[in-house]
C-alpha cells in the first residue's frame, strides 16, 4: 500500500527491489544462523530454483550448511540436464550467508511478477511454497532485533585475483632463406629444397 502511495511499481523496479535485499543481507549476516536448518533443506533440497550461477552458488553453499549432499540433489534436480554447475561442490572456505538465503528467496518471491523459477516443479512442492513463506516471515521478524553490536562480521575470503599472462609470443618459422614467415604462410616443398635442381 505504501509502494504503491509513493509510486514504486515492483515489477518495473526490480532492480531496486533485488539490491535492497542483497544489501539486506550483507548487512544482516546474523540472521542465518538462528534460521531452522530443517527448513533450509528445504528451500535447497529438490535443487536450484533457477540456473542463474550466483543462485546456484549460493544454493550450493546452502546444501553444504544444511549437510545435504550435492550429489543427490543434484541427480534428482529438474534442470540436471542443461545445468553446467550441477555435480560441481564449493571451495573448502566459502560458507552460507544471510545473502544466499536472501537470493533464493528473492528468485520465488518474485516468480508472479518475472518468471524468475526456471526449475518450475519446485513450484508445485507444497513444501517448498511453505518453507517460502515461513523463512520470509523468520527473516522479518529476526531483523526487528537490532545487530549485537559485538558480532564480529563473517570473513569472506575472496581469491586472489586473476593476473593476466601476456600473450606468448608468436613462434619464429623459417622458410627459405631464412625469411621469417607470418601466420598464413605455407612451405611448397617442390621450391623450399632446391638441392634437387
Amino acid at each position: 500500500e505504501v509502494a504503491e502511495e509513493s509510486g514504486f511499481d515492483f515489477s518495473r523496479d526490480w532492480t531496486t527491489v533485488k539490491n535492497a535485499c542483497m544489501n539486506f543481507g550483507r548487512d544482516r549476516f546474523d540472521i542465518l544462523k538462528p534460521l531452522p536448518r530443517k527448513d533450509l533443506q528445504v528451500l535447497v533440497g529438490h535443487g536450484c530454483p533457477s540456473m542463474d550461477p550466483k543462485v546456484v552458488f549460493s544454493a550450493k553453499l546452502i546444501r553444504k550448511l544444511v549437510h545435504l549432499d550435492e550429489g543427490d540433489v543434484c541427480s534428482s534436480c529438474n534442470l540436471r540436464n542443461s545445468c553446467s554447475r550441477g555435480y560441481i561442490l564449493t571451495r573448502k572456505e566459502d560458507e552460507a550467508r544471510t545473502l544466499d538465503v536472501m537470493r533464493i528467496l528473492l528468485v520465488y518471491g518474485f516468480d508472479h511478477i518475472k518468471g524468475t523459477v526456471e526449475n518450475k516443479p519446485l513450484l508445485k512442492l507444497k513444501s517448498v511454497k511453505t518453507v517460502v513463506r515461513k523463512l520470509i516471515h523468520e527473516i522479518a521478524k529476526l531483523s526487528a532485533v537490532p545487530i549485537d553490536p559485538n558480532l564480529p562480521p563473517p570473513v569472506i575470503r575472496k581469491l586472489p585475483p586473476k593476473v593476466k599472462q601476456p600473450p606468448p609470443p608468436p613462434k619464429r618459422r623459417v622458410g627459405r632463406d631464412d625469411v621469417e614467415m607470418k601466420k598464413g604462410d605455407w612451405l611448397c616443398p617442390k621450391y623450399f629444397n632446391l638441392s634437387h635442381l
